[in-house]
């Protein structure tokens, strides 16, 4: 390593060390006390509180401070100390305070309102009912400390969490499939969510070995989860019987699980998926396991540096996909573990039935490797992968406050982008600031970075949003921002007098993510303030008050505290609409259609996925009664959304509501019958995890993209046929995903529907053309984290292609099974970027490379 990346001296940046708090010095010489216990816990749900700080300030001012354990806080304090005031923080709550007497009779109690918490509504897939007494539970490293809770009538929960982070959410309910939920919860408030549950049935599983002998002591596990986040959670694993015999509830009849069958001394399959005809409530499943052979599957290789001379003591670790799993305690049994000899070499001996799995290495300053993609061999003939290691990059710096004082005890978390620490915890880094403020790591890789970073305990800021693109080889200033605080005003629209009773919601980081939790405010002036809220974005409020149409900012720039300022917020008098639903061939009414009101905040987009309402303000929904009857309130920019199984959907848009309502007030829907699109598709490899999704595409466009109503996606079925009910005419995108091995590619095809059903076939085929090469930066580095599209520029009726390029894949891309013609690419971020590269010519296979000039 050359002088200008060495990493600076430990006199520059000392290692980073937690800092630790006592008594203040002037109390040190106190010697007649008394022990002085409070009881610290959450509120309404009366769990204990596990973190915090404990600040006890007595008489002119003097403190004592002590961290809270197990839910209590133990003080000696000064007998003359008659009266004190205890005031508990924590990162994820509101700072909260009670009034002391000394000696005390019996233990206080203070309660923590928290910051954090998972809102959401669980509904049937199949009809859209709410579900009653459905359990919600935080399942990931990070638990809730509240355990599980329920949904009400309503078929809502609200789940508190003690920390912002990773959570993978656990809905169960009796009857159903259970559900798992990817979460990221980093904003305060709420973060909602919306899951639907699938009819469950049983599966009957008998295991027997290669003779026919039934096996006692099999474990039968299902997947559980989907996507990004499929494990095994042996949590829900079945062990069977004497007679081989092993029941497995609650698998879901829409989406049913693949089941992992292991016992020892025999080799595991994980490739079974139960099939259950419709009507029947338990399936049977025969599963034959072979003994293993004892000759075990084997890796081996070399470690050196980049002269080739052997790396002693380096760490390796394999994973494979039947060995790895997530449950409660995060991520169980982390794979196996081989440390280099002296001469670099190193060996992994084990029973693995994939062949496949994930070899990383790393230790010593070196720049840590992932191999994503690694294969095994049988231990006469093992794989070998041999790694050459670069010496790492440094990070350093020092981590302020606003005021400019070192922050101690902060946690950073620096790794590559899409790399999961709890999993390859070699492949990055996890340090604290030390009593300076400062922090120093070393052997990072050369990679696209990310930061986290976590605020000490007891001791609240704004979410820190670090450099984008973290640079290596540098130190940097990280400034931690006071949470801050929203004051406004709420005023008539008309008249502009206070109105002096309404409630207020907060919406933390922009769209979608609502505080249900409102606030209520009784001041004659109309004003109000919500304190500690994060500064580092945006925020959004709701402001309800009676006969007042809900009003809505958006966004709003929360103040520093002891800044001077206020927002004002104008509401307009409401109306109540009432409405009729009826089939348009007879009139006759239709009973609990979904009818969805609010303000919809991009006029001529259109999200019929489960997601939808996350683009609305003033969000209400409805389903009509017997006689097809609802109501709700309009503020003159309120539209209709009706959904009704076997009928069209229809948008009523604010600009038409008027025309629509009749002069007593009222609006009538008239539903025809949908129009059903059905298909097949004909690919060159099976269906297996593949998925199906299907777009409305609008004729207007905005910044070059189509302007698509999505309807969400489903499981392609064995022979991948797929059938799409309630449409209307127009013009629709069809999308397959395949996914599998390290692969992730999806296919398009535009189709376009008139007043009768149509049948259609779907071919990923277009020809044997192939278009590969790498995506690079300016310097030649190899880019991930990035989809291309691939689309021909006559794109009507043919087939077009997308591919994700993964972490380990050196930025490499490949698209098949292409025809001959123009192509245009173009490589895009999620929710970030679109880079446009120029057409290219297809005629015969190419190989070619990528350059994004400034990627981000």
């Amino acid at each position: 390593r050359d002088a200008s990346t060495a990493a600076p001296s430990s006199s520059a940046l000392s290692p980073a060390r937690a800092g630790s708090r006592s008594i203040d010095d002037g109390l040190r010489s106190v010697t007649s006390c008394v022990e002085l216990v409070a009881e610290v816990r959450w509120a309404e749900f009366r769990t204990p509180v596990t973190r915090g700080e404990a600040t006890l300030t007595g008489p002119g001012g003097a403190t004592l401070r002590t961290r809270v354990a197990d839910g209590v806080v133990r003080f000696d304090c000064p007998e003359d100390w008659r009266a004190c005031r205890l005031s508990v923080d924590h990162p994820g709550a509101e700072s909260a305070s009670v009034d002391i007497s000394v000696p005390m009779s019996e233990p206080r109690i203070v309660e923590l309102v928290p910051r954090h918490a998972i809102a959401g509504c669980v509904t049937r897939a199949d009809s859209g009912a709410p579900i009653r007494g459905a359990e919600a539970e935080a399942t990931s490293a990070r638990p809730s400390p509240f355990g599980a809770v329920e949904t009400d009538g309503g078929g809502r929960f609200l789940l508190p969490v003690e920390e912002p982070g990773k959570q993978t959410l656990l809905v169960v309910a009796e009857g159903f499939a259970p559900q798992w939920v990817d979460i990221d919860v980093r904003r305060a408030g709420e973060t909602r969510v919306a899951i639907e549950l699938d009819d469950a049935f049983e599966v009957l599983v008998h295991v027997t070995d290669d003779d026919g002998q039934p096996l006692h002591g099999a474990r039968v596990t299902p997947r559980s989860g989907s996507g990004s986040i499929s494990f095994f959670d042996h949590r829900f694993s079945v062990i069977t019987d004497g007679a081989g015999r092993a029941m497995v509830p609650r698998v879901s009849r829409r989406s049913p699980p693949k089941l992992w069958v292991s016992c020892v001394g025999y080799v595991a399959r994980s490739d079974l998926q139960p099939e259950v005809p419709d009507g029947v409530r338990r399936g049977e499943l025969s599963v034959v396991l072979d003994r293993a052979t004892g000759d075990p599957r084997a890796v081996e290789g070399r470690v050196t540096d980049t002269r080739g001379r052997p790396l002693e003591g380096i760490t390796l670790r394999w994973r494979s996909s039947s060995t790895v799993h997530f449950g409660p305690r995060g991520v169980e049994n982390p794979g196996d573990v081989a440390v280099t000899a002296d001469d670099g070499s190193y060996r992994f001996d084990f029973l693995d039935d994939d062949g496949e799995g994930v070899l990383s290495v790393g230790g010593r300053g070196y720049a840590p490797q992932i191999l994503w993609h690694a294969v095994s061999g049988p231990s006469p003939n093992p794989a070998r992968h041999d790694f050459q290691l670069e010496l790492g990059h440094w990070l350093g710096g020092i981590v302020r406050d606003e005021n400019g004082a070192p922050v101690a005890g902060a946690s950073l978390r620096i790794a590559p982008r899409h790399v999961d620490l709890r999993v390859n915890p070699e492949n990055g880094a996890t340090t604290e600031t030390d009593d300076e403020g400062r922090f120093l790591v070393d052997g990072l890789p050369d990679s696209q970075m990310s930061m986290e970073i976590d605020p000490p305990p007891g001791r609240s800021f704004s979410v820190c949003v670090p450099p984008n693109p973290l640079e290596l080889d540098r130190s940097i200033e990280l400034v931690l921002r006071d949470r801050g605080e929203i004051r406004g005003r709420v005023v008539d629209a008309m008249s502009g007098d206070p109105v002096a009773e309404f409630s207020v919601q907060y919406q933390p980081m922009g769209r979608g993510m609502w505080d249900q939790r409102a606030r209520h405010f009784d001041d004659p002036h109309g004003r109000f303030r919500w304190a500690s809220v994060d500064r580092s974005y945006s925020a959004g409020i709701r402001v309800h008050a009676e006969g007042y149409a809900t009003a809505e900012l958006d966004p709003v720039v929360p103040f520093r505290s002891g800044e001077e300022g206020e927002v004002e917020i104008a509401l307009r008098r409401a109306r109540t609409v009432r409405g009729r639903v009826a089939r348009e061939s007879d009139g006759l009414p239709l009973a609990a259609v979904r009818v969805v009101a609010g303000v919809w905040r991009f006029p001529g987009e259109m999200d019929w996925s489960q997601w939808f309402w996350t683009s609305m303000r003033n969000y209400q929904e409805r389903r009509t009664d017997e006689q097809g009857e609802f109501e709700f309130e309009d503020d003159g920019e309120t539209s209709l959304f009706i959904i009704h199984s076997g009928y069209r959907r229809v948008v009523v848009w604010a600009a038409e509501m008027e025309r629509q309502i009749d002069r007593a007030g009222r609006v009538d829907i008239a539903l025809r019958p949908g129009v059903t699109l059905r298909g097949a598709l004909s690919a060159e490899w099976t269906f297996d995890g593949a998925s199906i999704g299907l777009s409305f595409v609008h004729d207007s466009a905005k910044a070059g993209y189509p302007m698509e109503t999505p309807y969400g996606y489903d499981r392609l079925s064995a022979d991948g046929s797929f059938v799409w009910p309630d449409l209307g005419p127009g013009r629709y995108e069809l999308t397959v995903i395949r996914r599998g091995a390290g692969l992730d590619r999806r296919y398009y095809r535009t189709v376009d529907i008139e007043e009768d059903d149509r049948t259609i076939e779907f071919t990923t085929k277009e020809g044997s053309l192939t278009l590969a090469g790498r995506l690079v930066d300016a310097q030649g580095r190899p880019l991930d984290g990035y989809v291309l599209y691939l689309r021909p520029e006559n794109s009507r009726g043919v087939t077009a292609q997308s591919c994700f390029i993964d972490a380990g894949r050196e930025g490499r891309f490949i698209f098949e099974d292409l025809g001959p013609g123009v192509y245009s690419l173009d490589a895009r971020v999620w929710n970030q970027s679109r880079f446009d590269f120029p057409s290219i010519t297809l005629s015969s296979d190419l190989e070619k490379d990528l350059v994004l000039e400034s990627p981000r």
